[in-house]
């Protein structure tokens, strides 16, 4: 039974993470805070996946771990403005980088949270529509 538990934990869905989308048609400038804090103009990312929790993409800046940033995302159809994020994770790509960032949807209020879902949810379901 022991071996058969094993088996099964191999062949179950993580569900620490949600279920990932391609976001390649999707457009995403993000903002970095200069040293006085005040947002900088945005730079284009490329978009490579998102889920209802975070983004992953690919930009030559060069972003610490941890460091919140200000996102544009969508299409024609659904964009989401002034999304603040979390860089958790930071991999070097030749000479760019793959960040995961998080999104931080706890700091709004109970409506602005719901309303960032619903298009989070419309990006997920139809990227390229």
């Amino acid at each position: 039974s022991r071996q058969r538990h094993r088996k099964d934990n191999l062949s179950a869905p993580d569900r620490r993470f949600s279920q990932r989308h391609d976001a390649a048609p999707l457009k995403v400038e993000l903002c970095q805070r200069n040293w006085l804090g005040q947002w900088q103009p945005p730079h284009h990312a490329i978009a490579l996946e998102i889920t209802l929790d975070g983004l992953s993409i690919l930009s030559p800046l060069k972003i610490r771990r941890g460091q919140r940033l200000l996102i544009a995302i969508g299409n024609r159809h659904h964009s989401l403005q002034q999304l603040t994020a979390a860089v958790v994770q930071q991999t070097p790509q030749g000479r760019d980088f793959i960040y995961k960032l998080h999104f931080e949807l706890d700091s709004l209020s109970d409506s602005s949270r719901q309303s960032a879902e619903a298009v989070l949810q419309r990006l997920l379901t139809s990227p390229a529509g």
